[in-house]
């Protein structure tokens, strides 16, 4: 194989795009990171995190490395749901969903920590379109409360996402 002649201060990577790549390539990586308190008396959802990503084609995956964290406050029982979703044009769809449930017998108000919630997805979303990645929160049929970093003292919530080339 040849080695091109370059001179100083050139590059040929200057001309790389996308179509260039093998399959499996990341074309984009975005990270957002939080440890704003979100609390949640309420059996609808609420939003922790969320990060957008337009895919490049609409046969790329989107590969999702998230974690929650998530703190629950009750004096008997409280279950909590914990879910990855997405919403594409409007309209939300659920990926992945966890429930997370505590007992506590003696009446008096006590904290439940739970460590991170991790989701790891790799993702089909089939458009070139905008997607808004959630991950939310929310009580089940329990009494309680669920909370979201709650005092910073959960630390923080991570959601990353990979564009793949296919």
């Amino acid at each position: 194989v040849k080695t091109p002649a370059l001179s100083q201060g050139s590059s040929f990577l200057t001309s790389v795009t996308a179509n260039d790549l093998p399959a499996g390539s990341v074309l984009q990586m975005l990270e957002n990171r939080t440890g704003t308190d979100v609390d949640n008396t309420s059996t609808t959802y609420a939003d922790c995190i969320t990060l957008n990503i337009t895919p490049s084609s609409t046969s790329n995956k989107i590969a999702i490395y998230a974690a929650l964290d998530v703190l629950l406050y009750a004096s008997v029982r409280v279950d909590a749901y914990v879910r990855l979703a997405k919403v594409i044009g409007g309209v939300i769809s659920n990926i992945s969903e966890r429930v997370i449930y505590n007992l506590h017998g003696t009446g008096t108000y006590y904290p439940y920590v739970t460590d991170a919630t991790p989701f790891l997805i790799l993702d089909s979303p089939n458009t070139t379109s905008e997607i808004t990645y959630k991950l939310q929160i929310r009580k089940g049929s329990s009494s309680g409360t669920v909370y979201h970093c709650r005092g910073n003292a959960m630390g923080q919530s991570h959601l990353m996402l990979q564009e793949i080339k296919a």
